[in-house]
């Protein structure tokens, strides 16, 4: 487990993303874009989802468990990197911070950024920086510690079906349905960590908040997952964050690229204490559980009990 993660994390950070030809969460998109029919039902969603995210998760898990010694290590911390994204979130605001250039938070939102005021994009590129560091960090490496690297990709993939159709439009809200609510169950927990780790890196880097705790839960937004990192970060750098339209979350000014800058390094924080938790998890997993996951273990426990 120790070995497989440090390899990942490796990768990620000398190469970033690897090619798109041989990225699951790229085949997954792409397979769940040609299977979409707008104006579907509830079922559909259901079967659309099953069909997008199991032929490419199933081949990899068989591929996995065949697998031993050096190539398992090799193509298992390949696979795990695909599911998380640290260089890439931190790259695209730094590349942002450093050109004033749109297009770089352009392609961490969905909303369009490209003719509201400079005060809104910033509020977009924080936003999406922590929401993201759920999706795309702490949630799949969660997973990867309870249930390997089928759960790391997992949750990847079910975060991508949610971004490609889980929408409340008249369209495609019936058809991913399905989508939007196992992505909100898979990130239930994990976006509730990601607060309490980014409440402690806030003091370690100087920030005095108060009543940030309880800042995602009085959030009124419509994501309950998302408010939890979104309405933390807020709260702690004392801003607004506002999609127009949507919600704002209102403790303090608009930011301006100094919030932007300082959320980058309560990011570049947090991430540190989580994957410090996270190391040391899977040293434990090592040395006490041999190498299985919580998961496995648990399933021996019950074949024992048979």
């Amino acid at each position: 487990m120790l070995l497989v993660l440090l390899l990942a994390l490796a990768i990620d950070s000398a190469f970033g993303e690897p090619p798109v030809y041989i990225h699951p969460v790229v085949w997954n998109g792409r397979l769940a874009a040609k299977l979409t029919r707008p104006g579907s039902g509830y079922m559909y969603g259901v079967l659309l989802w099953a069909s997008a995210v199991l032929p490419i998760l199933v081949p990899i898990s068989l591929t996995l468990h065949y697998l031993k010694g050096v190539a398992l290590i090799l193509v298992a911390s390949y696979f795990l990197k695909t599911s998380f994204s640290i260089r890439m979130l931190h790259d695209l605001v730094k590349e942002f911070l450093d050109s004033g250039q749109r297009q770089y938070i352009q392609q961490m939102v969905r909303r369009d950024v490209t003719s509201v005021e400079e005060e809104y994009v910033n509020s977009a590129a924080i936003e999406s920086l922590f929401e993201s560091t759920v999706d795309g960090i702490v949630s799949p490496l969660f997973w990867f510690a309870l249930a390997g690297i089928v759960g790391a990709l997992l949750q990847r993939l079910a975060n991508t079906m949610d971004s490609m159709v889980g929408y409340k439009t008249p369209s495609l809200y019936r058809l991913g349905y399905f989508s939007a609510k196992a992505d909100t169950v898979i990130n239930y927990l994990p976006s509730r960590i990601t607060a309490l780790v980014m409440l402690a890196a806030s003091r370690l880097i100087g920030f005095r908040c108060s009543g940030c705790l309880m800042a995602g839960k009085r959030a009124s937004m419509d994501s309950i997952n998302a408010k939890y990192p979104i309405a933390t970060a807020a709260c702690i750098m004392g801003i607004t964050l506002e999609k127009i339209g949507h919600y704002r979350l209102d403790y303090g000014p608009l930011p301006n690229s100094t919030h932007v800058r300082a959320s980058l390094q309560l990011f570049k924080v947090t991430v540190t204490i989580f994957l410090t938790l996270c190391i040391t998890f899977s040293l434990i997993e090592d040395h006490y559980l041999h190498g299985s996951t919580l998961f496995g273990l648990l399933e021996g426990l019950w074949k024992l009990i048979q």
